[in-house]
């Protein structure tokens, strides 16, 4: 960028003439020729609202961005999702610094949101051709002839791994990004000048409002290339001379977003270890190889089988760059490690390569998360501090594959240029430059990579949800989406499914009308417990309505692709409730707040008339079965801090198994449902991750099964003081077996897990009684 804006300032037009420049130019007009062929369905429907991903963080992104354009007050904050709660626009949304933009534009041109399609797509694609300017910019730092520059430039970026991002997470999908950052840092390399650290810092400030996660990822490399700097050329001299220029490139976004974003951020309980660290990583087949390449199958096939990679470790660094590894790393064993590692760099480089190198293999370290994900090294996360924020390290992987390339090809070049028999030399070039182009060709049009314009039905002509006859929007204040979606906050979530997302996500954005559901990241606990108290059978008043800012009703929308599953966990929210509008996609009902409360009355009113059919006494409680065929433990004589029901709860350090039942269940019927009831308490953040286990050992102390499950996983009720009830299943194999139920959870933390009020029944079992005016039925407490 900056050697951009020289050039301009220059007066392109007087130095066209020169060679470089004129590689420069001729690197933009073949890049984007390139595009334009690749890319040309997108290029030609910029004026339509057509999509590149229909459902979950692809839709979310463009609605996002539309809503927070048209209908939020304040452009720091987004108000689109988890109604009635704010949420800082940096934590909500894909493209913050987009939707900003638009939002700020709208005013003066108001039909600026509907364009947003089209914008987002001529961003991205723009995007790519930065990268590849940046990238020849580079190679021209590092003393390269412009037309090898040009060539490897646009191989390299037509081959980024971020150019997957085209399909999922439109914020991460900018490829300029690691360039934009390694092309400041050799400026700042060759001659420590302010002009080249305020670069730095507008880069990083620009790529964290393309994602936050840029911030995380350009200081990472900002950071790691100035210890290695040090370490290469300590001395006093050197840095206090460039200390200064560091903490600027650093210093200057960190500050800014200190104050716009933890200062005024409205959430006070977002996790501090999201999950996702050791998972969403990237490995050495992720680095190495690519399914789409032919290579990858014969060296499946032929030499190793090949491991998984998940999605987030793909990051291929190309057979040019592997193969540049493999030598570099053989010829200096062979050398017993005498010989520098890297030769034919250029003696004037060396000051920057090394450090970049260094930063490179700690960047691919990191992102294979290693190493934490060697076993037994685990809890060593707990020790890195805002680096565990990082639940996906896979993405660390693109700085070593810009480094890796940038390197190796630089070194190639001065390599072969040295040759003397010219045709060999020529050859030489054309293999790699080939291969280079082959494997970003293969790549560009893998089936992981594709560039359909899809429609979704609700942005059509006439199928608005605006089109909607007879439909007063402002009659109510929210939407409650069917199947319930709520995603980030790490201790909860509830899936939802495709087809729902995007028509909530549409919704909300053509009518203002914002969702109680969610799709953020690291978001609060407490915020989305009592969104699933929403949603849930209601046992209690929940206490979200009292947050509300009016009595509006609520605006169900259900989707007509219900699973079994999910019209029995939510029919309780449409039941009885007005039919507005249904066609063969969705239904529209309206929810009054007054219809909770009635519902919940109905519901334990239903129950009072069913069980109070039954007859059968076992000690305090009755039942329709003659035989006691449960098991009850109220844990009353257990001391505990924190208490569900009743004077004691089980309470015990993490890290362990924590045996709270070991014993009979009487009169146990065989391969039958049962089910264990248990209340945990989960008003701690991680608290709701942890696992539940049942296991079954016959007469002579053989496991015979095992049941094992986290809390937030089976949990079925929400009860306001942070408690909620897990329903595990399980089948009874043996007669005469012991049953052992144990809680544990692997945290950092060394506070006490709790569990109160104990039940082991028949699934199809009522089991129930009343105190005074309290109902309690199989673990569910109605007042």
């Amino acid at each position: 960028m900056l050697g951009l804006f020289n050039l301009f300032s220059g007066g392109i037009l007087r130095k066209i003439y020169h060679w470089r420049h004129f590689g420069l130019c001729l690197t933009m007009a073949l890049t984007a020729l390139l595009l334009t062929l690749r890319y040309h369905r997108i290029l030609t429907a910029l004026d339509m609202p057509f999509v590149l991903e229909q459902y979950r963080d692809g839709i979310k992104t463009y609605e996002d961005i539309i809503y927070h354009a048209k209908y939020d007050r304040n452009a720091s904050e987004f108000c689109g999702v988890n109604y009635p709660y704010k949420e800082h626009v940096m934590a909500a949304m894909e493209l913050p610094g987009l939707a900003i933009l638009i939002h700020w534009l709208t005013p003066v041109f108001p039909e600026l949101p509907k364009y947003t399609y089209g914008i987002l797509h001529l961003l991205l694609i723009l995007s790519i051709w930065l990268c590849a300017i940046l990238l020849f910019l580079i190679f021209n730092e590092l003393s390269l002839p412009p037309w090898y520059g040009m060539l490897v430039a646009i191989g390299i970026t037509f081959l980024a791994p971020q150019n997957l991002r085209f399909i999922v997470h439109f914020g991460l999908a900018p490829p300029f990004v690691v360039p934009a950052i390694i092309y400041g840092l050799i400026l700042l390399g060759k001659k420590a000048r302010y002009t080249a650290s305020i670069y730095l810092a507008v880069a990083v400030f620009f790529s964290s409002m393309l994602h936050f996660y840029f911030f995380g990822i350009t200081c990472f490399t900002i950071g790691l290339y100035f210890l290695f700097s040090i370490y290469r050329n300590f001395n006093k001299e050197w840095l206090l001379k460039n200390l200064p220029h560091y903490a600027l490139a650093l210093g200057l976004p960190l500050i800014f977003f200190t104050f716009w974003m933890v200062f005024n951020d409205p959430v006070t309980d977002r996790t501090n270890k999201p999950l996702g660290f050791l998972i969403y990583h990237s490995n050495w087949e992720g680095l190495f190889l690519f399914p789409e390449l032919h290579l990858w199958h014969w060296i499946d096939k032929n030499i190793i089988k090949i491991g998984k990679t998940e999605f987030e470790g793909w990051s291929y660094i190309g057979l040019v760059a592997g193969l540049f590894i493999v030598f570099s790393l053989g010829r200096w064993a062979i050398a017993k490690f005498k010989k520098p590692l890297l030769l034919h760099i250029g003696n004037d480089n060396s000051n920057v390569i090394y450090p970049l190198l260094g930063t490179g293999i700690v960047a691919a370290i990191f992102a294979c998360s290693q190493p934490f994900n060697i076993k037994g090294l685990g809890f060593l996360v707990d020790y890195i501090g805002p680096l565990k924020q990082f639940r996906s390290t896979g993405r660390f992987a693109w700085v070593f594959y810009f480094i890796i390339n940038i390197i190796a090809f630089t070194s190639i070049y001065n390599w072969i240029s040295k040759w003397e028999k010219l045709p060999l030399k020529c050859m030489a070039f054309i293999l790699v430059i080939g291969v280079l182009f082959y494997e970003a060709y293969t790549f560009s049009y893998s089936k992981f990579m594709f560039n359909r314009m899809l429609g979704v039905e609700e942005l059509s002509h006439t199928k608005k949800f605006t089109d909607v006859p007879n439909i007063d929007y402002n009659r109510y204040q929210a939407v409650i989406p069917v199947p319930y979606f709520n995603i980030g906050d790490n201790n909860f979530s509830a899936v939802g499914d495709n087809q729902i997302i995007q028509m909530a996500k549409v919704l909300s954005a053509q009518t203002g009308l914002p969702l109680t559901a969610a799709t953020l990241t690291r978001s609060s606990r407490m915020q989305t417990f009592k969104q699933m108290q929403l949603v849930d059978i209601p046992m209690q008043i929940p206490v979200i309505l009292s947050e509300y800012p009016n009595d509006k009703p609520l605006l169900l929308l259900v989707s007509s692709e219900l699973s079994q599953k999910d019209s029995l966990k939510y029919f309780h929210l449409f039941k009885d409730q007005p039919l507005i509008y249904e066609n063969d996609r969705y239904s529209l009902y309206e929810l009054s707040l007054e219809s909770i409360a009635l519902h919940l009355s109905n519901r334990k009113q239903g129950i009072l008339n069913k069980t109070m059919q039954y007859s059968y006494r076992h000690g305090a409680f009755m039942s329709a079965d003659s035989v006691e065929n449960f098991v009850y433990v109220s844990f009353d004589s257990l001391a505990s801090g924190k208490v569900f029901k009743g004077g004691g709860a089980f309470e015990a350090p993490q890290q362990t198994d924590n045996v709270f039942f070991e014993g009979n269940i009487p009169n146990v019927a065989l391969f039958q449902d049962y089910e264990l009831l248990l209340w945990v308490y989960v008003n701690e953040d991680y608290f709701s991750v942890s696992n539940i286990k049942v296991e079954e050992y016959d007469a002579y102390g053989k496991k015979v099964q095992e049941q094992i499950a986290f809390v937030s996983t089976y949990a079925e009720e929400f009860d306001a003081k942070g408690w909620v009830l897990v329903q595990l299943p399980f089948e009874p194999q043996k007669l005469g077996s012991k049953y052992r139920a144990s809680i544990s959870l692997l945290s950092p933390n060394s506070k006490h897990i709790v569990v109160d009020e104990m039940l082991i029944k028949p699934a199809s079992a009522d089991i129930y009684k009343i105190d005074n005016d309290t109902l309690w039925w199989n673990n569910r407490i109605f007042e």
